[in-house]
């Protein structure tokens, strides 16, 4: 079957122009791979087009309006998500503009739809409480749950990205002497975070279990799914909602409503927030590339605000005396003003 130009360009732009021009990351383009499929999906089942048949001609601004729209009124995604998936759309038009400089006027008009207001959302985060109830519902006494134990408690300990828990390997690790791992994030950016030996009980029993811990598997991933392949994000985010479901049922309380796995990570930042630790240190933690980015978690309510407005706030006011006033004229009247 002949490739249509689209099919093409698509190819190219993910193949050839985000690897070895733009240089992103595996992460990154496998992101934007992510976006394009979800694309295609909405041309089958809400445009009724055929994704094989699609050219660059039925590629305007309209078609991609209503595929933003799909985004918020089907997918239910927040505008930062479309924001961002709007941006790699733009990415490929800019990339094809230059590949094909007579589609540029059709191009323009999709990278002229503005962005959508974003607003701050509150970031979800448990107490340590509530971490521990979560981490409770796993039942130790089976080799799979053995497995989540240090799923979980690796990223809350470590405030890792599910993406980077993903692509964790055994070699990532040094469990000997002032233990620590090795995470690479957003943009290949390396941070070294330190390991509490609780966590490194808990890694060492794993590893062992499922015969990680040898020389021979230290390019294997640490969190395999059952057929030995990289785990999705999607399958951990599944695994972590039954362990907050159960947990929710004994005390609501202490689980927020919205959780999912980047809460962990936002609990972990909260809980050095709340520990006093230097804000500095929390960016690496996080690994995050601007101080702006970690100073949203000391916005948020936190214990820490609550004593620090107490302490310097505390004015003492005078009581309210509670005592009967005496009915004089002007009152009088106004109490009988309505009858």
């Amino acid at each position: 079957m002949k490739q249509t130009d689209f099919a093409q360009y698509l190819k190219k732009y993910i193949r050839i122009y985000l690897p070895g021009i733009k240089v992103c990351s595996s992460r990154t383009i496998e992101e934007y791979d992510r976006v394009f499929k979800l694309f295609i999906y909405f041309l089958d089942e809400y445009e009724k087009i055929d994704a094989l048949k699609f050219t660059m001609r039925l590629f305007n601004k309209e078609l991609i309006e209503k595929f933003l729209f799909y985004l918020e009124k089907e997918r239910n995604c927040s505008n930062k998500t479309i924001n961002h998936r709007h941006s790699v759309i733009n990415s490929f038009c800019k990339f094809v503009c230059r590949e094909a400089p007579s589609l540029m006027f059709q191009l323009q008009a999709i990278i002229g739809i503005p962005y959508r207001k974003e607003i701050q959302e509150f970031r979800s985060y448990a107490t340590p409480e509530g971490i521990s109830l979560i981490l409770s519902q796993i039942q130790t006494c089976t080799k799979t749950g053995i497995r989540d134990l240090a799923m979980f408690s690796f990223m809350y300990d470590t405030g890792c990205r599910v993406s980077e828990l993903c692509d964790m390997k055994p070699k990532n690790l040094r469990l000997v002497s002032s233990p620590i791992v090795y995470i690479t994030g957003k943009g290949g950016k390396c941070r070294t975070v330190p390991l509490q030996q609780k966590d490194v009980k808990i890694l060492e029993k794993y590893m062992k279990m499922y015969n990680l811990n040898k020389t021979n598997t230290n390019e294997s991933y640490l969190f395999p799914n059952h057929n030995g392949y990289r785990i999705t994000r999607q399958s951990v985010g599944r695994i972590l909602k039954e362990y907050i479901t159960k947990a929710r049922a004994i005390n609501p309380e202490l689980i927020p409503e919205k959780f999912s796995c980047h809460s962990l990570r936002h609990s972990s930042a909260m809980a050095l927030v709340q520990a006093h630790a230097n804000i500095i240190y929390i960016r690496d933690f996080l690994g995050h590339s601007s101080i702006n980015t970690t100073d949203v978690y000391l916005r948020g309510d936190n214990p820490i605000k609550r004593e620090a407005v107490k302490s310097a706030l505390n004015i003492i006011s005078p009581e309210i005396e509670d005592k009967k006033w005496k009915k004089n004229g002007i009152l009088d009247w106004l109490e009988n003003f309505n009858t």
